[in-house]
């Protein structure tokens, strides 16, 4: 069964990472007729403005196929590539005279049929709105020269020195601005006395290249007013300098339910003249983030960890800001910068696996009285559902090392199911089992502070570090009235002994590597060690392999 089971996920992921990888929605799928002969057509939507044309005989042996890409703006840009894809992929022979004139009459059709197709599409899959973007193609710089009246630097602000914008990239992340390029040139030849007797010189159309120091939040209402962000030339031996709100200004579209007005993750390029870009929010399909594990660990029949587990959570901003960090310009630091809600199902699979109560039995007075108990580490290892929330205290960025520090705090309740064998007191005086199994569940409150160590070494590969102290306190009131339950340090400490000794604190110790195959599908391997606090021996380890994806997307593969 367990193999069974484990065999199924794994073949799944391998199988829908695949899918992902080469994903493309079908929207329109039809036949066309030409000199008395069926042919069929496909459109497959790329991305936000391209799709792929697919053209099949499918009569002839072997079937023949031809496919280009289009966008669907032009009609004789479609006609071209239709027809030279149809000659050289699909006709034995090119077609001349009138059967290619039959050939362009029909690509002309399909043109159309197919853009009101994709334009109908749009309208239903539309994502909504975030706000527009307004990038300025000329700004004033402010920058440091030297006063030789006063004899020290000086920095000059509201100059007249200004500079025409050749391009402007923004990589939107996290509901932040996390980086901003500008490639810029002066207007004029520009030249200042930068120290006493040093001149400077940068000629009209010498390459400028802006930066900014550390990410700029950009979710509230109070981020798009307050912009005044300095972006450094990075370029020449010159410090010139200008503030954000020049170049860039944002209207953010209100929508109901909602104070962030954040753009989808997403970087884009806007070149001159074109002034404006229209910025989307995240795509319905992955506003939660869910993640799919199997616990490799889990596969054990002594071991509740569970054989597949579901997780799914939304981050959502709160304090979009950062500040420099002990007035350096490459760290950066923030607090309450997000929350983090969400669930987890820890046993999906049909043999769901629950605690069996063990107890300490005693006969007094010729009854049977039973002293059932659940040690901290059970209570955290057999949990099969957990509901909760984090919430970020502190951070720090480090660029230059690729790593940011996360410091924070959070809270679950979690479910504990319960079976409970019902011992009894026979006939003979002799304690034994009553052969009936009791089932229940209970609740425990856990909290924990968390600090984790993330590194982005590449686009498609990361690796967290993270450890956790837990506190976790069994809810007394949940479960059977007739299941009266007492936590307790070590389980075997308490069954050899009766003494009942007070922990309520685990730490775990977790190393999360992520693999990105598509924009949409993830792979992940955790390791994660959790102990008792004063006994290290009270442990138990979690391997496991994940995968991320749209659930709500659909799509097919090539």
């Amino acid at each position: 069964m367990k193999r069974k089971s484990l065999k199924f996920f794994v073949s799944t992921v391998l199988m829908v990472s695949i899918s992902c990888g080469y994903a493309q929605d079908v929207i329109y799928n039809g036949k066309f007729d030409l000199s008395g002969k069926n042919y069929t057509i496909e459109l497959r939507k790329i991305n936000t403005n391209n799709y792929e044309i697919i053209v099949e005989d499918k009569i002839s042996t072997p079937n023949k196929s031809g496919s280009f890409t289009t966008t669907l703006d032009v009609l004789n840009l479609f006609s071209n590539d239709f027809v030279n894809t149809f000659n050289t992929k699909i006709a034995p022979v090119p077609l001349i005279g009138a059967a290619l004139t039959n050939l362009q009459s029909k690509s002309s059709e399909l043109f159309f049929s197919m853009q009101v197709v994709a334009r109908m599409m749009e309208d239903v899959t539309l994502d909504p709105v975030a706000g527009k973007i307004n990038v300025k193609d000329r700004i004033s710089v402010d920058y440091y020269y030297f006063d030789k009246a006063d004899k020290k630097s000086k920095f000059e602000t509201s100059s007249n020195k200004f500079i025409k914008i050749k391009s402007v990239q923004i990589q939107f992340e996290n509901s932040f601005i996390e980086n901003v390029k500008v490639l810029a040139e002066f207007e004029q030849d520009f030249e200042i006395e930068r120290y006493e007797n040093v001149k400077i010189k940068i000629e009209k159309g010498e390459e400028l290249k802006f930066e900014n120091f550390y990410p700029i939040g950009f979710s509230s209402k109070s981020n798009y007013s307050n912009l005044d962000y300095y972006l450094k030339e990075k370029n020449t031996q010159l410090d010139i300098y200008f503030k954000l709100d020049k170049l860039i200004s944002y209207n953010q579209n209100h929508r109901l339910r909602t104070r962030d007005y954040s753009p989808r993750d997403e970087v884009i390029v806007i070149i001159p003249p074109v002034k404006d870009y229209e910025l989307k929010k995240e795509t319905s399909s992955k506003v939660l983030d869910v993640v799919v594990y199997s616990d490799f660990v889990g596969l054990k029949a002594d071991k509740p960890n569970g054989l597949i587990q579901m997780e799914v959570s939304k981050e959502i901003p709160i304090h979009s800001r950062r500040y420099p960090f002990i007035n350096t310009r490459s760290l950066n630091w923030g607090f309450l910068n997000y929350s983090k809600i969400g669930f987890t199902i820890v046993n999906i699979q049909e043999d769901k696996r629950r605690y069996e109560v063990p107890s300490l039995n005693e006969v007094i007075n010729n009854e049977l009285v039973r002293t059932r108990f659940i040690s901290t580490k059970d209570l955290k290892n057999f949990n099969s559902l957990s509901i909760g929330g984090d919430l970020n205290l502190f951070l720090l960025d480090i660029p230059d090392a690729k790593s940011t520090i996360f410091i924070d705090g959070g809270f679950r309740f979690n479910v504990v199911a319960l079976s409970d064998s019902l011992d009894i007191l026979n006939t003979a005086g002799e304690i034994a089992k009553s052969g009936v199994i009791h089932e229940s569940e209970v609740s425990v409150w856990e909290y924990y502070p968390e600090i984790k160590l993330q590194f982005f070494p590449e686009e498609r590969f990361g690796i967290n570090f993270i450890y956790r102290q837990h506190y976790l306190r069994l809810n007394k009131e949940s479960g059977d009235l007739n299941m009266d339950i007492i936590q307790v340090a070590e389980r075997d400490n308490f069954t050899n002994t009766g003494i009942r000794k007070e922990s309520n604190w685990m730490r775990s110790f977790e190393i999360n590597a992520n693999l990105e195959l598509s924009s949409n599908s993830v792979f992940f391997l955790r390791f994660r060690t959790n102990s008792l606090v004063g006994n290290s021996n009270e442990e138990f380890n979690q391997w496991q392999l994940g995968y991320s994806f749209d659930l709500l997307k659909t799509t097919k593969t090539k």
